[in-house]
């Protein structure tokens, strides 16, 4: 069972991987898109004061960006290359992967 190293992913990953006895690998490469200057805030606020942008990030990722934030590219490049390794780690039993949003 892959996890980010996140808690409340952990949490998550525990109701596939306790039962089943599977071991739980954890690796931060598995967090959620890095969004700079916006972690933290709630999206109330973001939509208030940067509701252009909010637009743009839900509709149009790769277009999107703030200071400090991973690109839609970089993202995806570390997803595909996270799900290979998944593969090739898995081939021969069951794979599972557990996130959360922040």
């Amino acid at each position: 069972c892959f996890s980010s190293d996140l808690t409340r992913a952990c949490l998550t990953a525990a109701s596939i991987y306790v039962p089943k006895n599977l071991p739980l690998q954890r690796d931060r490469r598995f967090r959620e898109l890095h969004v700079g200057i916006w972690e933290d805030l709630s999206y109330g606020y973001l939509d208030q004061h940067f509701h252009q942008q909010m637009n743009t990030f839900s509709h149009d990722p790769k277009n999107w960006s703030v200071a400090g934030s991973e690109t839609y590219e970089q993202y995806t490049h570390r997803s595909r290359l996270l799900s290979n390794m998944m593969v090739v780690q898995s081939v021969f039993s069951a794979m599972a992967l557990c996130c959360a949003e922040r």
